[in-house]
């Protein structure tokens, strides 16, 4: 039987390697050029407000969800997965608490990009409202966070 999932902070990268592998088979790469961006130093999650997390069951790290700063008072949501064995379980809701607890402590708004029906439905549950995508910062949705 599982364990309850543990929601961490991630400072290891290596460690979503074999969940990068699994999000693959799906046809979804973007834990790939999370591991690119981290090895490379182009995104490290660091700046002030930033974070990247793991969901994990037992030793298994089965999602992940991060924040980086998109500008001064926005955050940008980036790389939520969970592996299609945990999905439906509330994993995804877990993460995103943490991911907009940070934000809110840092940021007026928060803004993703998806092009899913359904992560554009979870997405709204959780109080993000769509737009229309513009070219410069592919946002398909935008939260308010905080007045000022």
């Amino acid at each position: 039987m599982d364990s309850a999932p543990r929601i961490e902070k991630l400072t290891d990268i290596t460690t979503v390697t074999a969940l990068a592998k699994l999000a693959n088979q799906e046809g979804f790469t973007f834990l790939d050029r999370l591991i690119d961006e981290w090895n490379d130093g182009t995104n490290r999650f660091k700046k002030p407000g930033e974070a990247i997390f793991g969901a994990w069951i037992d030793d298994q790290l089965v999602g992940t969800a991060g924040l980086t700063v998109q500008r001064e008072d926005v955050a940008r949501v980036r790389r939520v997965y969970v592996h299609s064995d945990h999905r439906r379980n509330g994993i995804a809701t877990l993460l995103m608490d943490d991911v907009l607890t940070q934000a809110k402590q840092h940021f007026t708004t928060a803004v993703l990009f998806t092009n899913t029906e359904r992560a554009a439905a979870f997405y709204e549950r959780l109080g993000f409202q769509p737009e229309s995508p513009d070219g410069t910062d592919r946002v398909t949705h935008r939260l308010l966070l905080s007045e000022g």
